[in-house]
């Protein structure tokens, strides 16, 4: 009866690693990548123009023509309206407003028959160039450089630019540092609000894997590579992370497969079958 009792037993452990052994976990995996990889600072910033200018007249009057219209474009000099001085018992010639800057008209505040002054802007010019105008954290600021590749992104238009200033100090108030994104095409509307990323790092020729191939183990990071229909596990020191994708370093080399989904519960020389969507 003992006899017969334990080659029961040992039996089922057979079957049991048995099974555990022939158990293919499903997965899904992706191609290690070699390649740029940059980090992104993300604000958001108003559209304008990389010259703006406010147009005041050179002295009070009333308004009598107004010579262009919002939106049209200007050359410097070029005449925008026309004020009457009215001074009693002089016959004076109208008083030109002109424009300081080549560019568009965005705003005209004055209007026929009202009076100009010199303290209040009768209009507001952008140059036809387009820039972002961003306010950054002292956390965000100190990481931006003059010459940094930068992107504005408003709904499908993705538009490259670069930074061309950038405080060197905070405004005490909103502790907060202004940056200019010079955009390389006009294509957004002027006085929008659009997100905008700033590469404050980047490599080049580094290993890419999906960031959701890194498994946390302990204070240990490790990624699943799929060979025969078998999963290693290959420890890794992982780098820049952005926009789901991260640098890592450790013995892999580009073109090996790494899981990307289904790697709860791997194990190192556990059959995988891919397929995992």
């Amino acid at each position: 009866m003992f006899r017969i009792l334990f080659a029961t037993i040992i039996a089922s452990t057979l079957f049991a690693q048995e099974v555990k052994t022939s158990r293919s976990f499903l997965v899904k995996a992706v191609p290690v990548k070699s390649g740029n990889i940059q980090e992104y600072i993300y604000a958001y910033g108003r559209v304008t123009g990389l010259e703006e200018a406010a147009v005041v007249p050179a002295m009070p009057g009333r308004v009598v023509e107004i010579l262009k219209s919002e939106g049209d474009k200007v050359k410097k000099d070029e005449v925008i309206a026309l004020l009457d001085r009215e001074i009693p018992g002089v016959k004076t010639e109208y008083l030109q407003i002109v424009s300081p800057i080549d560019g568009v008209l965005t705003y005209i505040g004055g209007k026929v028959g009202q009076i100009a002054l010199q303290t209040q802007p009768f209009a507001y010019i952008v140059s036809e160039q387009q820039a972002v105008e961003l306010s950054l954290s002292s956390e965000d600021l100190k990481k931006v450089r003059i010459g940094a590749r930068a992107y504005a992104i408003d709904a499908d238009n993705v538009v490259e630019g670069r930074v061309i200033s950038r405080s060197f100090g905070l405004d005490p108030m909103s502790l907060t540092g202004k940056v200019r994104v010079s955009l390389s095409r006009n294509v957004l509307q002027i006085g929008s609000v659009v997100r905008t990323k700033i590469v404050v790092r980047e490599k080049a020729g580094v290993l890419i894997v999906p960031e959701v191939a890194i498994v946390e183990k302990g204070e240990r990071r490790v990624v699943f590579v799929v060979k025969d229909r078998v999963a290693s596990e290959v420890p890794v020191e992982v780098g820049i992370v952005s926009e789901g994708l991260a640098e890592v370093k450790g013995d892999l080399k580009p073109g090996d497969l790494v899981v990307t989904l289904g790697a709860e519960g791997l194990y190192q020389g556990a059959p995988v079958e891919l397929g995992g969507k």
